[in-house]
């Protein structure tokens, strides 16, 4: 049977109680009609599960009583930081769900010269991430940088074992750039994605510079959120198998 779940940060759960409350509050007790006496399961965004009752539905929230704390889960390895030039929402969203769902730690907008716009919504993107995970059962949220510069990233992502940049000119097979590394050595990889109208020359060389590798992922060129999905899928499959 299909379990709901539900985010309640830590800050609305005691150890007995926790409160429930704006767009998770309506997706349970309006939308579901959750009501008191009804079971469900919360997460709170860093591994941890409980199930709990309903014992009081008021206008705009709703408590529980915490019957049981579930087994925390691990995170999926190895971690991963996600830098993508800033794209239009409709792709953010198709690029954050993947990403929540395959359990990247951090995820980082950049600006880069191709980008058609420079602010990010964190609100709106972090809604889309607790989505992802409820219809996944995840129990992790990635964690959300404010926007960086390109160098800010570099500085970011200096004690990576493993960094990637998507080129679609390269001559390096993904799975061949894996297997150049001990896989038990690798427990960080820094992947950074070009916007809707790619990397230029010169980032791609700064990043080389910054011992990124270029990677090809497909024959054909891909949009910045399949990418996105293309790599993830690939490096988790890679390492899966290893293990």
């Amino acid at each position: 049977m299909h379990k709901h779940y539900f985010y309640v940060p830590d800050q609305n759960q005691e150890k007995e109680e926790v409160k429930i409350e704006g767009q998770e509050y309506r997706h349970c007790c309006r939308s579901l009609r959750k009501t008191k006496g009804s079971e469900i399961i919360i997460f709170n965004g860093t591994g941890q599960k409980k199930r709990v009752e309903i014992t009081e539905e008021g206008h705009d929230c709703a408590y529980a009583k915490v019957l049981e704390e579930l087994p925390e889960e691990n995170r999926v390895k190895p971690q991963i930081d996600l830098g993508f030039g800033i794209v239009r929402n409709k792709a953010i969203k198709k690029l954050i769900k993947p990403a929540t769902v395959m359990e990247v730690e951090k995820i980082h907008p950049i600006t880069m010269e191709n980008c058609i716009k420079d602010n990010f919504n964190e609100d709106k993107v972090r809604r889309y991430s607790i989505q992802a995970a409820k219809q996944s059962g995840s129990s992790y949220l990635p964690n959300f940088s404010e926007v960086l510069q390109k160098q800010e990233w570099f500085n970011l992502t200096q004690d990576s074992n493993l960094k990637l940049i998507p080129v679609q000119s390269s001559n390096n097979a993904l799975f061949e750039v894996l297997d150049k590394f001990d896989a038990n050595e690798v427990n960080k990889i820094s992947i950074m994605v070009g916007p809707e109208g790619g990397f230029t020359e010169e980032e791609i060389e700064t990043a080389q510079d910054q011992r990124y590798i270029p990677t090809n992922l497909f024959t054909k060129r891909l949009r910045t959120e399949l990418a996105v999905t293309n790599i993830l899928s690939g490096i988790y499959h890679y390492y899966h198998k290893k293990w």
